[in-house]
């Protein structure tokens, strides 16, 4: 995902991070991921701190937001 508010906002392993939990919950993450759900709920946390939002859906919309010219 190479969008520019995820590039400024989030940091490399965000970048990476991001679009892994996306449409997906903690506990299918952390086993793919090998972490903990509790690992998973952290990063998902920061992210939506940098981001400025407050759930998955928020974070979608501005992914959407961002791809339309």
């Amino acid at each position: 995902m190479t969008l520019s508010v995820l590039r400024v906002k989030l940091s490399g392993f965000g970048r990476w991070f991001a679009p892994c939990f996306l449409g997906r919950n903690a506990k299918y993450v952390g086993e793919r991921l090998y972490i903990s759900e509790h690992t998973v709920r952290s990063h998902i946390y920061r992210i939506y701190q940098k981001m400025d939002v407050h759930s998955q859906q928020e974070l979608l919309d501005v992914i959407d937001n961002e791809k339309r010219p």
